[in-house]
């Protein structure tokens, strides 16, 4: 009955099936748009970062994974240039990162993880990344943090036009084209991307023989496209919009450096089409959002030397309804369920596989005294007809000075993770019988903002936090001759992250500068870490330490913005005595922004890795030396 309910419910969705082959807490970057969002007060009981559509356009030919790497706390792990790139928050693991669009979660429920470098920056309008349990009035499972891509109207600008083409060393040739049209009460929006390079860049090979040798990066071919088209209408107290959103990749892998390239390169094809239809209602003190989704995935990847031909595809049916009433002015009360059906076929399974995840969540947003507001959410979830362990998210903040932005944010949360289809069913070494991993996470954050002057607006942060991973499932080697699935150990996070913003404002130039630390301590805690005399160790691929910082002057119609990133040792074996060393990469772009009446022309030259730094992010998987890349932003606006 549920799932007859469920097909009823995803028919307004309209499927679209293809052929396979700003509050306190939040961390300003760029000037902001003060819009209308769905984001709850959940959200101001912890610390967030805003990625705004004036920093995303400096990344419209580069992927979420430059973007979000270069602009946050977040550690991408990243084979290369166009290869695999994925996430990880505060010492977590790929797997426990979430990644939504709109709200609604695109990570593939069978590996658990999303692949940040064949989503393009430029087609998102505004970009949210929540930590720990802030993320949970959007989705379930993600214990580590969200990042959610923002696609949207602006109902204050009727028309635009906007070309931008680019290129670069390496091959590299980008197009981001956007175009708006409508009324007040009806919008358009339509967004195209293509992307290609060869990636044939130079790197220094110190490991396959004794003397270090320049060589050449070989097989390591990209070829993107992108399609976004969005449909709004509003009339008095109604909106409904309808979104679509078709990616493809074509790739070729490149083996780690200390292994011959092969005759015939690694390949891997993906290929996703996402659908979304959503009603939003409000009138006085309530609100209704229904939101449906469709959302088919094909990843093909084939390795002849290894005779692996893997054949994947996915289809995911999403439905999802919020009811929120403002029952005074000290309580507001929100009702929300969701259920996603996935269904997956694939030659690595022994079989078709099918699972239907329903949630169910309460909450409740209170204004206790002037100076002390509080939060809580409950939510329950039913996996195949079976009761989970209840989820819950609890959070408060105090605000001691009436007339000053200083604010202390506690929050705790329980978070539980559903093992991936991957864990559950692979064949060999998948784990039918694994648990759900439950995270628990503590946070306290001091928010402070001043302005100076009417000039000059400082903003800092500082963040401690406690993650604990109970049952984290792990791949080890089986009885057999292969891995297997099994929850082995826990997982213990600990860190903090301190943050500085300074924005000053001139008659004809701005500064503003952007820096954040991180220092995180993560590692086993379990039968593994028992084994050896109780000592905890690292957890791969978690660096203790990370700083970054932006800094951007404008004066008239000409702009300079550095960047700078430091990522600090990172160990590659569980017993961490091997290493990569640590490095810092500067970036550098230079602009020139030309307005005629209602065109702008908006010419930047960049120089990445400014001093030529030798580094990997993963073992054996060279990054590019320096490099250049030119864009031109033409764009009309009515």
């Amino acid at each position: 009955m549920k799932k007859a309910v469920l097909y009823l419910l995803v028919l307004i969705a309209i499927p679209l099936n293809g052929q396979f082959s700003v509050q306190s807490d939040t961390i300003f970057i760029g000037e902001v748009k003060i819009t209308a969002n769905r984001l709850t007060d959940h959200y101001h009981k912890s610390r967030s970062t805003a990625i705004d559509s004036s920093v995303i356009s400096e990344y419209n030919g580069y992927s979420l994974a430059d973007l979000i790497g270069d602009n946050s706390s977040l550690y991408i792990k990243a084979y290369g240039p166009g290869s695999l790139a994925s996430p990880s928050f505060r010492g977590t693991t790929a797997g426990h990162t979430g990644v939504a669009w709109n709200n609604i979660n695109i990570e593939s429920p069978m590996t658990g993880q999303s692949d940040l470098s064949i989503i393009p920056a430029g087609m998102a309008d505004d970009i949210n990344i929540f930590c720990g349990g802030n993320s949970m009035s959007i989705t379930k499972g993600s214990i580590g943090g969200l990042i959610n891509l923002e696609t949207k109207p602006d109902w204050g600008e009727k028309s635009l036009f906007m070309l931008n083409p680019a290129a670069g060393s390496f091959g590299r040739k980008s197009l981001l084209v956007k175009a708006r049209a409508g009324s007040s009460n009806f919008q358009s929006v339509t967004k195209a991307f293509l992307f290609g390079a060869e990636n044939d860049f130079p790197y220094l090979n110190s490991v396959s023989g004794d003397i270090p040798v320049i060589e050449i990066r070989e097989n390591n071919q990209v070829r993107q496209k992108g399609f976004i088209q969005e449909l709004y209408y509003r009339k008095s107290h109604h909106e409904l919009s309808a979104r679509f959103w078709y990616q493809s990749a074509a790739r070729n892998l490149p083996v780690p450096i200390i292994v011959p390239s092969p005759d015939k390169p690694e390949k891997q094809n993906d290929l996703s089409l996402r659908s979304m239809l959503v009603y939003d209602y409000q009138l006085n003190k309530t609100r209704l959002n229904l939101t449906s989704a469709f959302i088919s995935d094909r990843l093909d990847y084939r390795n002849e030397q290894a005779s692996v031909d893997s054949r994947n595809s996915l289809n995911r049916i999403i439905v999802k309804g919020t009811f929120n009433r403002l029952i005074s002015s000290i309580l507001n009360l929100s009702f929300s369920a969701g259920n996603e059906l996935d269904l997956v076929e694939t030659n690595n399974y022994e079989s078709r596989k099918s699972r239907n995840i329903l949630s169910l969540d309460a909450a409740a947003d209170m204004n206790i005294m002037r100076w002390l507001s509080a939060n809580l959410l409950l939510r329950e979830t039913i996996q195949d007809d079976r009761f989970l362990a209840p989820d819950f998210f609890a959070g408060a903040e105090i605000k001691p000075f009436s007339a000053k932005e200083y604010f202390l944010k506690l929050n705790f949360a329980k978070n539980s993770r559903i093992p991936t289809l991957n864990d559950l069913y692979w064949s060999p070494g998948g784990n039918p019988d694994l648990r759900n991993e439950a995270g628990y996470s503590t946070e306290i954050t001091l928010d402070v903002s001043n302005t100076l002057d009417g000039s000059v607006r400082i903003g800092t942060d500082l963040t401690f936090y406690h993650n604990h991973i109970s049952g984290l499932i792990q791949w080890r080697p089986g009885e057999y001759s292969y891995w297997q699935a099994d929850n082995i150990d826990d997982l213990v996070s600990n860190g903090m992250e301190a943050n500085i913003n300074i924005m000053f404002y001139g008659p004809s130039y701005n500064f503003k500068m952007i820096s954040g630390y991180s220092h995180t301590v993560s590692g086993s805690k379990g039968k593994r870490s028992s084994e050896n005399s109780g000592k905890r160790f690292q957890l791969i691929y978690v660096p203790a330490d990370m700083f970054n910082t932006l800094l951007r002057a404008e004066r008239k119609n000409i702009y300079t913005t550095v960047r700078i990133n430091y990522t600090g040792k990172r160990f590659i074996d569980a017993d961490n005595t091997m290493y990569l060393s640590p490095y810092t990469v500067t970036d550098l772009d230079v602009g020139i922004k030309l307005t005629l009446r209602k065109t702008l022309t908006d010419i930047r030259v960049g120089v990445d890795n400014v001093f030529n730094i030798d580094y990997q992010n993963i073992a054996y998987y060279p990054m590019p030396r320096r490099n250049f890349i030119a864009s031109i932003i033409f764009q009309i606006k009515k």
